[in-house]
């Protein structure tokens, strides 16, 4: 069921590809934006606090391109989810205190991490197989939807971990949480590198999670597991797009070859090690353990 799982989401992001190309465009402009967001032609633009472009209508196409916002210098909430947006760009200049990015075609997480104000980020439905390590930058950051993805490495999680008061993510639908192994794993990783978080995956953590996971990765035997679970996402991500009806046998060689080495690198060592100092701090130890 693990191979086929993923083979499934692999195949829904290559029809997903095929679609982008069938779909009508709509460019944001400034009539977009202030009808949108229901402002008159006299207002100005930097009174807009919230500004929703999920288009419901068809007959508007989607947007493919985050462009022309700079002058929201107030704009606290984005809806851009439903859309064909392949990368994020264009928000530098805008205040975003919650951020909506779900089921579009984004490969990459890149430039919101220089949205400081952040506190909300939905990237649900996209393509994302990593989680870079300047997501760190986020400080505000509380809630993170990652769910319906394709990240396959799990050491990736230990690049939060110096967003301190994360309290909700969410990593269903992943590679690296198809199966119950590797899921299990991943969810004891993600509480023992976040020691802030209430829930993963809308599940609320219990007590003695927090506890048995502390346990785990302070005597070792949690970052066995976790190498095991990496080789184990590594191996059916890799099976699954090899027996793809429409996998690397139909990819470009360049394509392939970017696939692969993002499935099957090296756990992200640095980042692991980072963790581990930083999760020996007294007070981290104490919510870690559930002393606190």
């Amino acid at each position: 069921m693990d191979a086929s799982r993923t083979s499934r989401r692999l195949e829904m992001g290559r029809e997903g590809e095929s679609r982008d190309q069938e779909t009508r465009t709509c460019n944001i402009t400034e009539a977009l934006v202030r009808r949108q967001a229901s402002v008159g032609p006299h207002v100005p633009l930097d009174v807009i606090t919230s500004l929703d472009l999920h288009l419901r209508d068809s007959r508007l196409g989607k947007i493919r391109v985050i462009e022309k916002l700079e002058k929201l210098t107030q704009l606290q909430k984005l809806n851009l989810s439903y859309n064909s947006i392949k990368t994020i760009q264009g928000l530098a200049r805008c205040p975003l205190i919650e951020l909506n990015l779900a089921e579009n075609a984004i490969s990459r997480i890149e430039h919101v991490q220089d949205i400081m104000t952040l506190q909300r980020l939905n990237l649900s439905g996209n393509r994302i197989s990593r989680i870079p390590m300047s997501m760190s930058r986020l400080k505000n950051l509380g809630m993170l939807r990652l769910s319906r993805n394709q990240l396959s490495v799990i050491e990736d999680l230990a690049n939060l971990i110096e967003i301190r008061g994360m309290t909700n993510i969410t990593l269903e639908d992943n590679p690296m949480t198809a199966e119950v192994d590797t899921a299990v794993v991943t969810r004891a990783f993600a509480i023992h590198s976040l020691p802030s978080l209430a829930a993963v995956s809308s599940k609320a953590i219990a007590p003695h999670e927090r506890q048995d996971a502390y346990k785990q990765f302070t005597n070792g035997s949690g970052y066995q597991a976790l190498a095991d679970a990496q080789e184990l996402v590594a191996e059916r991500t890799v099976s699954a797009l090899r027996r793809s009806r429409s996998g690397p046998d139909s990819m470009g060689t360049q394509e392939r070859s970017k696939l692969l080495n993002t499935t099957i690198s090296s756990p992200t060592r640095p980042a692991v090690d980072r963790s581990q100092t930083y999760l020996k701090s007294p007070s981290i130890v104490a919510r870690s353990s559930g002393e606190a």
